[in-house]
């Protein structure tokens, strides 16, 4: 195939890349979930929660991995019941999640965020993602949603010290930037190992500048 570049792993040679800066230990923001479904009170601030244990589970619907992850959430929301909040937040739209929700009994609090705020104060690039903030507000894990255990629970309730690397998410990359500087080649094939804080996608078309000529795959 002469005009395809194969572009497998990640490879990034674009200067400047930021990484998201370590939140753990810092004092959670009192974010507001102003639009909240699936539950009886429709709006509160994260400072509502104070004396609680916080888990903010950010996710789609399009997300396999996020879904998987919602019934030990669920399971950690019913052990730990008074002690602990799990929050369900999207950007997905309204209509969206009421579908699914019709579709899949969850018994989690949604809260919506098409305004994107509430990520915008937790920076990440890839979902799953998922910040436990402790009784006084401290943010004390960064980290998948499927690494939220209830040890993870137990031991931050205890307000002992998480040993648990920090979720980091490059938060420039760009799919649809030349990745090689070289955008006339015939064919190339670029492989590199994984790249921590990179999301994990695929894209058989390509986008921007290599459109129809590229297959990409990041950390799959």
């Amino acid at each position: 195939m002469k005009q395809l570049l194969l572009w497998l792993g990640v490879a990034f040679y674009a200067t400047g890349m930021a990484q998201q800066k370590g939140l753990v230990g810092t004092r959670a923001p009192n974010v507001k979930f102003e639009h909240l479904i699936n539950t009886a009170q429709h709006a509160y601030g994260l400072q509502q929660l104070k004396g609680k244990e916080v888990v903010l589970d950010f996710w789609a619907t399009w997300c396999a991995p996020c879904i998987k992850s919602f019934p030990p959430l669920e399971e950690l929301q019913q052990k730990y019941k008074g002690q602990v909040q799990v929050l369900a937040i999207t950007y997905e739209k309204e209509e969206r999640i009421k579908t699914f929700l019709s579709k899949r009994k969850l018994v989690l609090p949604v809260a919506l965020d098409a305004s994107g705020s509430i990520a915008a104060a937790f920076p990440h690039r890839a979902i799953q993602h998922a910040v436990v903030i402790d009784k006084q507000g401290i943010i004390q894990a960064i980290t998948t949603s499927d690494q939220v255990y209830s040890e993870l629970i137990a031991q931050v309730l205890a307000g002992k010290q998480v040993e648990l690397a920090e979720k980091k998410d490059d938060l420039e990359f760009d799919p649809s930037k030349l990745l090689s500087g070289d955008s006339v080649a015939d064919y190339q094939v670029i492989i590199t190992p994984f790249k921590a804080g990179y999301p994990s996608l695929s894209d058989p078309l390509g986008e921007g500048d290599y459109m129809g000529r590229r297959v990409l795959a990041v950390n799959v």
